[in-house]
């Protein structure tokens, strides 16, 4: 069961996804809608942690941690 304030937004968060859906010329991936749901209680901390996480390696460059989070995403048949 999907809530229809997430799946359809409101307010600005409304704007916001008809806007995306536009760009992805498709329907927004789950965890962006849950991002922009609640970004006190969700957002910001998951963008937070993933940033950090994503930012840490001393080995990789941004750019070669961008990669390997896109061919894992790919093996788990993750669309994001």
């Amino acid at each position: 069961m999907r809530l229809k304030r997430i799946e359809n937004g409101y307010g600005l968060q409304r704007l916001q996804l008809w806007i995306m859906r536009l760009i992805l010329r498709g329907r927004v991936p789950d965890v962006l809608r849950t991002v922009l749901y609640r970004p006190g209680f969700f957002g910001n901390a998951y963008s937070e942690i993933c940033q950090s996480v994503m930012r840490l390696s001393r080995e990789w460059t941004v750019g070669e941690c961008e990669l390997f989070a896109a061919f894992v995403s790919s093996k788990n048949q993750c669309p994001f």
